[in-house]
């Protein structure tokens, strides 16, 4: 196989990279920071200790040392997020290993995927929250500002995390109001080489209101993001894929106590996107299709360049409509500390429930060109209401646990409307209809989670902590739909002008159905503090992720079975030089029963299970203070995947020979491929030094650059579906007046203009005709202007 970076020194590359430096971020907040608000040592502003910060985080549920869970966990703090930049998830796996996000919804963990696309009802294997809550809908985004920490966890946690983390979680906290009057105001301009220009706005405001009994912080943005692309049929601001996007949210918290605490939070959020415009790759541009199916040439050097029917006003546009999607969310939380309760001791209760409506609307232009060869426009309803509920300990005995229950109830209502062609025997057929789907999926659990300090007990010279914990998942789909598809007119290929009429009913009729799922998953361990400096642990996982139900090809509602997984994972975590340089290690290894997969059959997007596949890795990460005011990240990821057993049919390849122990509807052998999306290298690396200019203030220099090995797109690991190994690198200047009021950045992000990374393909009744480009945006320019006021 063809490589476009020689696989030895693509590992000494990465090696280097993970012997020399560091990932998991620093501290700036004094000796322990508050819990949920992991920060970056800040040895830049002189003071003789260079040594790490301790960082307190609540994945596990409870408020603990980064260094004392027995899990790979990766904090961001606020201030690193705000120095590197980092608005979305893509950002995210720019700095940690083993992650690849392709879009909010297309988010990868250790090779692990979502399967099924933006909008559908395939169960998300990573569990993502906001605030502690889980958030169960794709496609809005939560927007990254004014936040205390994200916190990822790599790996499944088969007891305390709400549905389906089989992959991972990630946890995005927003600040909470404090007991002081404080503000920010900042201003970003940004734009690419094609002279696309974005802008964002965004403040904050921090007020007690009734001193220390109730405090309010609120937060605003409105992002002018620019195109990705330069469209020929439009002119100016109406390149495709601009957005302009606001939201405004609140915060309030009050301690009417000292034994209880209340949360309530409140988003808005709307997002005027226009439509969604996705491009050709150059083999496809120039390979004919398109002009035989009546399209004027694409430039065939260049993908930033299409030629859309649904941009602005164009009169191609087959539906006369725009897009757009806007979200509102409630939720709160209730914490409260009770002391010598009878038998549990001392205990918190902790309550977390909220509620969620989005509306989104998106016009789709899957081809780039002006002819509508597969157009829709795609309506969602969507309200989840999800609530948690957990008991924990709060003594320093030998024993501490948490107990709890989980709901989350998400309603989805899709009503696609399709114009387009399908290619069929030389002749292109118009297809016009649409495609109204209604899904429930309504999720319960009942967790326990233990750990016992075998050193509290017994006179032992190893400080050994074990744990374990046990959930009880009950999961239920409904799906319903009525798919109405109509073939007006047809035309010879090569002479699209020449329309024949049909009457073609390619209906499928209204289609029903409802499961269940159950399974009980958990895990089990033991961690050894070897030193004050030094924890290795070991530790065995179940996930589970719930089935789905899916309309398939004979119309009717097909049932997808559960994934599941048996997760084995070693890890070291440990300080050193002083606590100046902390290594973390982990290897992985997974079994996976019935792995969902998406398959892409004539663009319809359908989930099928695997029967078996096996993921192997190694994880390093690094941070390391060498002199004063400098800071070094790194991070080093491995993985090889396998499909053990896998029998499938290619939509772009179908094959009539049947492979020695498949059957005739999936004839192809896939065992032996790699999985998706699952690089087998990945690396990072963050370089920070701070100039100090006494009275002037100081300057932060940041060079970051991350690195993902070559990958496929799909199953079936053909030269179409490679995504060629890749850098990104991002450079940064971040002038800070000496009080920190004022602060003025520049940047150059994506430096070696890399803009054509992630690719999917799609079919059109033939056999690798298309494939759809989920651009990322090329070299871009920009500066950053921020007030603070205290």
């Amino acid at each position: 196989m063809t490589r476009k970076i020689n696989r030895t020194n693509r590992i000494a590359f990465s090696l280097a990279v993970g012997a020399v430096i560091t990932s998991l971020p620093l501290s700036k907040a004094a000796s322990e920071t508050e819990p949920g608000q992991p920060a970056v040592a800040d040895t830049r502003q002189g003071g003789s200790g260079m040594v790490l910060e301790e960082v307190v985080v609540t994945v596990s549920k409870r408020k603990e040392l980064v260094q004392d869970i027995p899990a790979s966990v990766s904090p961001l703090s606020s201030t690193l997020i705000q120095e590197l930049n980092i608005l979305n998830v893509r950002d995210i796996a720019n700095v940690i290993p083993n992650i690849v996000a392709k879009t909010p919804e297309k988010l990868s963990i250790r090779g692990i995927a979502a399967a099924g696309y933006q909008g559908s009802n395939a169960p998300q294997p990573v569990a993502q929250h906001v605030n502690g809550l889980f958030i169960a809908e794709t496609g809005i985004e939560s927007p990254y500002y004014d936040l205390s920490s994200i916190e990822v966890l790599r790996g499944p946690s088969g007891t305390v995390f709400g549905r389906n983390a089989t992959a991972g979680a990630i946890d995005v906290r927003w600040q909470k109001p404090e007991d002081s009057y404080s503000g920010s105001i900042d201003y970003q301009v940004r734009e690419t080489e094609d002279s696309n220009t974005g802008q964002l706005v965004r403040g904050y405001v921090n007020a007690p209101l009734l001193g220390k009994q109730l405090a309010m912080r609120a937060a605003f943005a409105y992002d002018d993001i620019e195109a990705m692309y330069d469209s020929l049929a439009a002119s100016g601001g109406d390149d495709p894929n601009a957005r302009k996007r606001q939201w405004y949210r609140v915060y309030l918290a009050s301690a009417p106590t000292e034994d209880i605490s209340l949360g309530l939070r409140y988003i808005y959020q709307e997002d005027n996107h226009d439509q969604q415009v996705n491009s050709q790759p150059l083999e496809i541009r120039r390979g004919g299709l398109l002009e035989d199916l009546g399209v004027v040439g694409l430039p065939v050097n260049d993908v930033a360049k299409v030629n859309s029917g649904i941009i602005g006003n164009n009169v191609n546009n087959p539906f006369g409509t725009n897009g757009g999607s806007s979200l509102h969310r409630v939720d709160g939380d209730v914490t409260w500390n009770l002391d010598s309760v009878p038998v549990l001791g001392d205990i918190e209760l902790f309550l977390i429930a909220g509620r969620t409506d989005s509306d989104i609307d998106i016009l789709i232009d899957a081809d780039g060109t002006e002819v509508a060869i597969l157009d829709t426009i795609n309506e969602f309803k969507r309200k989840q209401t999800t609530g948690e509920f957990r008991v924990s300990s709060r003594g320093d005995g030998a024993l501490s646990w948490i107990a709890g229950m989980f709901y989350s109830d998400f309603d989805m209502d899709v009503d696609v409307s399709l114009q387009g062609i399908a290619i069929d025997s030389g002749l292109g057929i118009n297809i016009v209809g649409e495609s109204p789907q209604s899904t429930d999926n309504e999720s319960r659990a009942a967790f326990l989670s233990m750990e016992y300090d075998l050193s509290r007990i017994m006179d032992s010279a190893l400080d050994v902590v074990l744990f374990g914990g046990i959930r009880e998942n009950k999961d239920k789909t409904k799906l319903s739909g009525d798919q109405q598809l109509f073939a007006p007119t047809a035309f010879p290929l090569g002479s699209p002008g020449t329309e024949i009429p049909l009457d073609l009913d390619l209906s499928k009729g209204e289609f029903s159905g409802s499961e269940n799922f159950s399974k009980t998953t958990g895990e089990f361990g033991a961690r050894w503090s070897i030193n004050e400096s030094v924890m290795a642990y070991a530790k065995y996982a179940n996930g589970y992720k719930a089935g789905k139900l899916q309309q398939i090809a004979d119309g009717s509602a097909g049932k997808v079975e559960p994934e599941q997984l048996d997760a084995y994972e070693i890890g070291l975590k440990s300080r050193w030089l002083d606590n100046s340089l902390q290594v973390n290690a982990a290897a992985f290894y997974y079994d996976y029963k019935d792995l969902q997969v998406t398959q892409l059959i004539e663009a319809l997007p359908l989930v099928e299970n695997a029967a078996d596949a096996t993921i192997e890795g190694l994880e390093i990460d690094l941070q390391y203070i060498p002199i004063e005011n400098m800071t070094l990240m790194a991070s080093l990821g491995y993985m090889n995947t396998e499909f053990d057993s896998f029998c499938s049919q290619d939509p772009y390849q179908p094959v009539t020979v049947v492979d020695s122990g498949c059957t005739a509807d999936k004839p192809q052998d896939l065992s032996g491929n790699e999985l998706s999306d699952a690089p087998k290298w990945s690396s990072s690396l963050v370089a920070q030094y701070s100039v100090p200019l006494n009275d002037l203030g100081q300057v932060l220099f940041t060079a970051q650059t991350s690195y993902r090995d070559d990958f496929y797109r799909r199953p079936q690991n053909l030269e179409i579906d490679k995504v060629d190994s890749y850098f990104i690198t991002d450079l940064r200047a971040l002038w800070s007046s000496r009080e920190g009021r004022y602060q003025v950045e520049f940047f150059v992000e994506n430096v070696a203009d890399k803009d054509d990374v992630f690719l999917s393909s799609v079919t059109l009744s033939s056999p690798g005709t298309m494939s759809l480009l989920d651009y990322v945006p090329g070299r871009r320019y920009g500066a950053v202007v921020r007030m603070n006021f205290f």
